[in-house]
């Protein structure tokens, strides 16, 4: 694939963003206090889907309609197979390094959530690892939200 249209196009029509806390938190980091605005639906308030699975990487949650995503799995491989560092894709990106390639975190963070649902990687956060609250954050905001590592399908 020459371009990430397509792939914007498929992952965009199968997946969505899901706060996971209230639409606006503030919190004190050091000597800075960060205001999160997450501009999405809660899970509450997504329609109920048949095939609606969701993928939980640290700082919100991907819905993801597995039928959807089925349909668009050659694409998505494609995708894969022609990353421009397919050694960087099989040793497991961060969001951020997935979102420099991609032009956008947000999106990588769907990216990675439809190739969970896709059976082609799994997700590493912080929480797996017994990791949870401010130290959590602190690793997810540096990197530590990332895929296993992917292998051709």
């Amino acid at each position: 694939m020459s371009n990430n249209d397509e792939l914007y196009k498929y992952v965009n029509a199968c997946a969505s963003q899901v706060r996971k806390s209230d639409k606006v938190t503030t919190r004190k980091t050091g000597n800075v206090q960060v205001t999160e605005i997450f501009a999405m639906p809660s899970r509450d308030e997504i329609e109920a889907a048949a095939d609606l699975q969701f993928v939980d990487l640290h700082f919100i949650e991907i819905a993801v309609n597995k039928q959807l995503a089925d349909q668009g799995r050659a694409l998505f491989i494609d995708w894969c197979d022609s990353y421009p560092r397919p050694d960087r894709l099989a040793e497991g990106p961060s969001y951020i390094e997935l979102g420099g390639v991609l032009g956008d975190q947000g999106f990588a963070l769907m990216v990675m959530a439809v190739g969970k649902i896709l059976g082609l990687w799994s997700i590493l956060i912080p929480k797996m690892f017994g990791i949870e609250g401010a130290e959590a954050d602190q690793m997810a905001g540096v990197g530590h939200v990332m895929i296993s590592g992917y292998r051709a399908a």
